[in-house]
């Protein structure tokens, strides 16, 4: 658990976890960078989207699918862990669009905490 909550601490991480999951299919490489363009209106280094794929693999999150013609043309998709990951995140969305801003703050939250 301590491995994913780093992770997702990565920059690119959640709209990354975000792109994937918004498609029922595996995306390859350069489908991912298209996307995540479009999703953060940001262009995400190579080297950093690479190494931002390479931990999520790592981390179980996403599953990469190598085929046989090329190394480098892999295909991406997110694994359950992924994908509840991804619904959780959708959730955190959700609750941040729906005001939680407007809710009163906890009188102290170190007793809760």
């Amino acid at each position: 658990m301590i491995e994913v909550f780093s992770q997702l601490g990565h920059p690119w991480a959640v709209p990354l976890i975000l792109v994937l999951g918004e498609r029922d299919s595996d995306l390859e490489y350069h489908e991912i960078q298209d996307r995540m363009v479009s999703a953060t209106s940001r262009k995400i280094a190579d080297t950093a989207l690479s190494k931002c794929l390479s931990d999520l693999v790592e981390a179980g999150l996403v599953h990469r699918t190598v085929h046989t013609d090329s190394a480098l043309n892999g295909e991406y998709t997110l694994t359950l862990a992924g994908y509840e990951t991804y619904q959780h995140v959708i959730r955190m969305q959700r609750w941040t669009q729906n005001g939680f801003n407007n809710r009163r703050p906890m009188a102290d939250c170190s007793s809760a905490c």
